[in-house]
């Protein structure tokens, strides 16, 4: 009718189909790159790494509820959040009330909601500070007998923690700095309380629910304890924690200058409409977020102890005094000022290196922490991934051993049978007897046992049992080798075997997908080592290939191939791991052993085997761990480690 053949109207519906589903993908694929980055600071009061167990599910939950942003937890200690403030590092922040009061001071924040904590199965919106010793302390009755004694507590910017209680001492007439024997900041609540319960200190304080929570994993029992109650107690029952001082609101989550208000509102709505069974509240222990509460109690607090903003308050400052002070000023103001100024000068210089120093020492403490903690992970992780597959291949020899000694058994009847008969011929033959019926009934007999398939499947059955029981024993040192600890030092190994036996116990992981070679130099010499972290190593290495195969091939029944080669080059030995999966785009290549970054699906992949593996090879072992990727073809892992033990101590030194 209108000149348009059916099959050429059906021809031109697919093109369209197809451009409608390729502008789909091509809008997803640019919105996707077109995520603003938001960087959320929070206070970590343990680690970075536990504070980005806690709050990096609150950074998804974000990211999913509110469209073209990607938001990010940046874990930030006490002694580091004033310097993100200042060179806007961050765009909003989550800490205690007391920085947050010196936050919006200086630097113009805002807070959008306060946390909703969770505990005992109820949210509070409140929390304050506990003082308390040993019940067995005759003593120690009231606060003011705390004067002269040891004491214990968090952080000097901890506020449940510290100030809160510092504050009820003030109140009682005492000073801590001046009036107890010694103070010590040991950064976690649950030590302070170690430290009253084992006697290291007198006292001590933490925030409410401190000692309940310690109480509730039964590491504590709280009728040890004394504690000095608020004054108040009584007009507080709503708030079921033992408490010394006054209560306090929440954690806020505030706002900085140069974040967006549009912004800001879309946040506040996302985390006051957070449900109280999300991930996020239930990886934070939070029951949500409510409207801002007001932290006028908390800038009170601060302006009384003279700290954060308020820490010249009242005081007189040098200038001043030199103005009060005229005459002595004229005789040696000029002479007093020059090395005054040098000795400020000085001492600034010097407290800057020694922070700088501590905050190094604790980075590369914390660090080599992680690293521990991330490896021993990866290594409980492989065990409980190869159990179930090594299970499996000593499994399949087991059975055809029990199914030849079944055979055997059977066989061995028939044969005792015939040789049983045979015995009586023999003894009435001896004795002169006619033993012709007997000879026919053992011929029947031996007919019967088919005696010549046995002499010929016997052999055999036994050389399969030998040969599986061999193939068990193979599987069983293989994995001896594989979990042994190489201790504190490197020792002379046989890279060969440690690849071999890793093959071995990561046979179930690839032998579905890839075919593995190898190319091992027999001439390599040993080589200086962490045997245990280097076959962790390979076995990342391997896992990664026959995952990046198995996404190649699907469910096609095809296989694709593995193959580690060694070779001894002038000081070195070099390992290569070669697959043909999938291959590593070149725009992310330079990522892959950046910790956290993964390219497999949420839930299949942590980021962490090729972190470890490139800390484990450049880090511990001095080589070097590099990668040779091409889309749709494969990627081939190089690996060099030092052959001279002294060269590695050279460079540890």
């Amino acid at each position: 009718m209108y000149g348009i053949k059916k099959g050429h109207f059906s021809y031109f519906i697919k093109i369209f189909l197809c451009l409608f589903i390729f502008s789909i993908t091509l809008n997803n694929s640019l919105y996707s790159a077109k995520l603003k980055p938001v960087k959320i600071g929070v206070l970590a009061t343990h680690s970075r790494y536990e504070s980005m167990q806690k709050w990096s599910a609150t950074a998804i939950y974000l990211t999913r509820n509110i469209r073209g942003y990607q938001f990010e937890i940046i874990p930030l200690l006490f002694n580091e959040i004033d310097s993100a403030l200042q060179q806007n590092k961050i765009d909003f922040l989550i800490s205690n009330p007391s920085i947050y009061i010196e936050a919006e001071i200086k630097y113009d924040a805002d807070r959008i909601a306060t946390l909703k904590n969770l505990r005992a199965g109820r949210p509070f919106t409140k929390f304050g500070g506990v003082l308390f010793c040993k019940a067995n302390r005759s003593d120690i009755q009231t606060i003011t007998d705390l004067e002269g004694k040891t004491f214990s507590a968090v952080d000097k910017n901890s506020l449940g923690g510290w100030q809160a209680a510092w504050l009820t001492l003030k109140k009682a007439g005492i000073d801590p700095f001046e009036d107890f024997k010694s103070i010590r900041f040991t950064g976690s609540h649950d030590q302070v309380i170690y430290d009253v319960r084992d006697g290291r200190v007198d006292a001590g304080t933490v925030r409410t629910d401190a000692l309940e929570q310690l109480s509730e994993k039964g590491e504590i029992n709280l009728t040890d304890f004394r504690i000095f109650p608020h004054n108040q107690h009584l007009q507080t029952e709503k708030f079921p924690f033992l408490h010394s001082t006054a209560l306090y609101p929440e954690w806020p989550f505030a706002q900085l200058p140069k974040t967006s208000k549009e912004l800001a509102q879309k946040v506040a709505i996302a985390l006051l409409q957070m449900p109280m069974n999300s991930e996020a509240a239930q990886n934070a222990h939070y029951a949500g977020w409510s409207i801002p509460l007001n932290y006028h109690s908390v800038r009170t607090c601060m302006q009384a102890l003279q700290i954060g903003p308020y820490a010249e308050l009242n005081r007189v400052s040098i200038w001043q005094f030199i103005v009060q002070n005229k005459l002595l000023s004229i005789a040696s103001g000029l002479f007093l000022l020059i090395i005054i100024g040098f000795l400020l000068g000085t001492m600034r210089l010097n407290s800057r290196l020694h922070r700088a120093k501590e905050k190094i020492v604790q980075e590369l403490h914390e660090r080599k922490q992680l690293e521990v903690k991330l490896l021993q992970a990866q290594k409980l992780e492989a065990i409980g991934q190869l159990a179930a597959g090594i299970a499996h291949e000593i499994n399949t020899p087991s059975q055809f051993i029990n199914d030849n000694l079944t055979f055997l058994q059977d066989s061995f009847l028939s044969i005792n049978t015939v040789l049983h008969r045979f015995k009586e011929t023999k003894e009435q033959y001896q004795q002169g007897r006619d033993v012709t019926a007997n000879i026919s009934a053992l011929e029947e007999l031996i007919e019967r046992s088919d005696l010549d398939f046995l002499e010929t499947e016997v052999p055999d059955a036994l050389q399969q049992s030998l040969q599986g029981l061999d193939r068990i024993r193979k599987i069983v040192k293989a994995m001896k080798e594989f979990s042994h600890p190489s201790g504190n030092e490197q020792t002379a190994a046989d890279i060969n075997q440690a690849i071999e036996n890793t093959i071995i116990v990561s046979k179930n992981e690839w032998k579905y997908v890839a075919e593995l070679k190898t190319e091992l130099d027999p001439s390599l010499p040993a080589v200086p080592c962490f045997i245990d972290e280097f076959n962790q190593v390979i076995l990342n290495i391997i896992v990664n290939a026959s995952h990046a195969i198995q996404d190649k091939v699907g469910n096609s029944g095809e296989k694709g191939t593995i193959t580690i080669s060694t070779k001894k080059r002038d000081e070195t030995v070099e390992i290569k791991i070669s697959d043909t999966g999938t291959g590593i785009p070149k725009e992310i290549q330079h990522r892959i052993f950046d910790p956290f970054f993964t390219t497999k699906e949420v839930g299949k992949g942590t980021g962490q085997g090729l972190a470890i593996a490139h800390s484990v090879i450049t880090q511990k072992h001095h080589g070097t761990l590099k990668i040779e990727s091409e889309p749709g073809k494969g990627s081939t892992f190089i690996i060099e480690l030092p052959l001279r033990l002294e060269y590695n101590k050279i460079m540890e030194q």
